[in-house]
């Protein structure tokens, strides 16, 4: 009796595993998945050749990044202005006479100076994609 209790323990502890494992797995999956709606708006940025003025150190340009999603920021233009950041383009940046970041450039305007929600930059782009940029 007592092998018989030590293998219903042992296949309740498997089970239990086995199942919170698959729904932190699940949610983990869902939280990393790319929002569409921003993807497509940086689609739309990077066909207009938008670009995005920040520093690796800026919390708001941090932020700005996070609101578009790791797969969305890959498809945007980012301009390094700190000369120990990463690919720094210290050039582009005094030409611009950015001075606060994040900056956004679209068709040689200027905007979003301090950063700006993702509706702002569809506004500001032209974007005429769906908007559902909450989910």
């Amino acid at each position: 009796m007592l092998k018989s209790a030590k293998f219903t323990l042992a296949v309740s502890i498997v089970l239990v595993t086995v199942t919170t494992g698959c729904s932190v797995s699940q949610k983990l999956s869902k939280k990393f998945t790319q929002n569409p709606s921003t993807l497509a708006l940086a689609n739309h940025l990077k066909q207009k050749n938008a670009k995005m003025y920040g520093t690796f150190w800026c919390v708001a340009c941090q932020g700005q990044k996070k609101g578009l999603g790791k797969q969305a920021v890959s498809q945007i233009n980012y301009i390094e202005c700190d000369p120990t950041g990463k690919n720094p383009q210290l050039d582009l940046c005094r030409k611009a006479n950015v001075t606060s970041y994040p900056t956004w450039e679209i068709d040689g305007k200027f905007f979003c100076v301090g950063g700006c929600s993702l509706e702002r930059l569809a506004e500001e782009s032209g974007y005429q994609g769906d908007r559902n940029f909450g989910q």
